[in-house]
């Protein structure tokens, strides 16, 4: 139970760091780095490339979000504990903008979206970059492209 309710709090927390990158139109997005390892670190690097240009308003909220699997490791040095989630993140709020001022929001945007991550606790030991042991995102998915939740 320590470990689902300390992985979904750094969960809630990724998204909150996401809006920031995103509302400051993906310049920022060191930011990852307090919430993400790799292979969820490159990926958001990618998507912030992608969205250069590109600015939002409004905040995503996170309107479920359940733990899947719960592996918990004897050895943390060998295999990180890890937490499964699932979740539905509602975007209806959050408006998107490209640089002359226009929307930036396809038509076929859901307002709600299905979402699973993997969180995995890691020692400061494997990060070597003095990040602190801690829950970060690792995987992060959005079944079918972005299906309805």
């Amino acid at each position: 139970d320590v470990a689902a309710a300390a992985a979904k709090a750094k969960f809630l927390e990724y998204v909150r760091v996401s809006d920031r990158v995103t509302q400051g139109g993906y310049k920022n997005d060191k930011l990852y780095d307090a919430v993400a390892v790799s292979p969820a670190r490159t990926q958001l690097a990618l998507e912030t490339e992608r969205g250069a240009g590109i600015r939002t308003t409004g905040n995503t909220v996170v309107a479920t979000l359940g733990v899947t699997s719960v592996k918990l490791s004897t050895n943390p040095e060998q295999a990180f504990s890890e937490v499964g989630l699932t979740g539905c993140l509602d975007v209806q709020g959050v408006k998107a903008f490209k640089a002359d001022g226009s929307s930036a929001i396809a038509a076929t945007r859901l307002p709600r979206i299905a979402v699973t991550a993997l969180m995995q606790m890691v020692p400061a030991s494997a990060l070597k970059d003095g990040r602190p042991t801690g829950w970060y995102l690792s995987k992060l998915d959005y079944p079918g492209g972005g299906t309805p939740c």
